[in-house]
């Protein structure tokens, strides 16, 4: 009676099992964690700026604080001119705003400060941004 050798199909087996599940676990990151973490990064950076601008300029001086807070988004690596960053930025702030609000230190009519618009020249044609199909 011969023995048979099973090592080779069951390595194989389980070799493939493993590519697989490595396979699917790289789209999952790819898909889901990696976007996640770059807004929970973004947001997090947006919250400290704000707060850290608000500590060192003090209440009022909207304009001066929003372009502190732009500079130092810029100094750690953000793309400053992008939607993204403007409404991470604009969403810290309001949030900071509530909380003042809720702690007595500012009244509700009060408006965060508003973002300076980037120039538009009226002469140039506008054309939309062709759409990214990237998975």
């Amino acid at each position: 009676m011969t023995n048979f050798d099973w090592t080779p199909i069951i390595t194989a087996i389980i070799t493939a099992f493993f590519a697989t599940f490595g396979v699917a676990i790289k789209n999952i990151w790819d898909k889901h964690i990696a976007p996640w973490l770059e807004d929970k990064q973004l947001t997090q950076a947006a919250q400290i700026v704000i707060n850290a601008v608000e500590a060192i300029l003090g209440r009022g001086n909207g304009s001066a604080k929003w372009d502190l807070a732009m500079a130092k988004m810029k100094e750690r690596g953000f793309d400053v001119d992008s939607d993204a960053v403007r409404q991470a930025m604009l969403s810290a702030w309001q949030e900071l705003n509530l909380w003042q609000i809720g702690a007595g230190a500012k009244e509700a009519d009060e408006e965060p400060p508003t973002p300076s618009e980037p120039e538009v020249n009226p002469e140039e044609e506008y054309s939309e941004p062709e759409p990214s199909y990237e998975n």
